[in-house]
């Protein structure tokens, strides 16, 4: 292989990983502000069922977009579309309450106190959100493998990757919650105290963001690698 077609390939490949996770980054930055500006502007019963439902259309715009990224990879890529739809939600749905269940009763507490701060500056339970993660993009990841094509072999291989993916971008959504929230409190106290409900959604944000470009890297590269050996005679 020539150093110019490595190159090239090399280029593509990286391309690729920055466009597969920008497909996961710019929907869940949509998400997280938007659950926030609904909950804080509206404390009703149908704010809080829009906030819960929100993440439907935004699954559904991931789906999207990895649908065309995917389309000149796969042949049925619509089914990876439906597949991540389906695969995002029950994975939502499934991962809360099994962070819920695994966090310390005291913490949980503090979680359900909305007239407090300090859930915002506790430490962050990273094993809890790591399991929790993990076992919420493996119900994803087994739901896109089935849409794969990459035979019994690479659907194992796609699942494991995207659950040990969430995992580690959990951990690392949590270390980032962490280092911010301790920062703006050590920083200037007086902006928490005076806005609470912008820094609960900015400290939030930034660990999903942090936490989904961990996914996003991990999960693109290999992906990406299993795509080129797939199409290889």
């Amino acid at each position: 292989m020539s150093d110019t077609v490595a190159a090239r390939i090399t280029t593509t490949s990286r391309r690729f990983v920055i466009l597969w996770t920008l497909t996961l980054l710019v929907p869940g930055v949509i998400l997280m502000v938007s659950q926030g500006a609904i909950l804080g502007s509206s404390t009703s019963a149908f704010g809080y069922y829009a906030a819960a439902f929100a993440p439907a259309p935004v699954w559904l715009l991931i789906g999207f977009l990895q649908y065309r990224l995917l389309r000149p990879y796969l042949r049925s890529s619509l089914w990876w579309l439906l597949a991540t739809f389906v695969g995002g939600i029950l994975g939502r749905f499934v991962a809360g309450p099994v962070l819920v269940l695994m966090m310390p009763e005291s913490e949980v507490i503090v979680l359900a106190n909305e007239t407090t701060p300090a859930w915002m500056f506790a430490p962050y339970p990273l094993l809890p959100a790591a399991v929790a993660g993990g076992v919420g993009a493996a119900i994803l990841g087994l739901s896109q493998a089935l849409s794969l094509g990459q035979g019994l072999r690479g659907g194992l291989l796609w699942l494991a990757v995207s659950a040990l993916s969430g995992a580690l971008g959990a951990v690392a959504g949590g270390i980032a919650h962490w280092a911010y929230a301790h920062s703006i409190s050590a920083l200037s106290p007086a902006t928490v105290e005076n806005n609470l409900g912008l820094q609960v959604i900015i400290a939030l944000t930034i660990a999903m963001a942090a936490g989904t470009i961990v996914y996003g890297l991990l999960t693109g590269f290999v992906l990406k690698r299993m795509l080129v050996r797939r199409s290889r005679p």
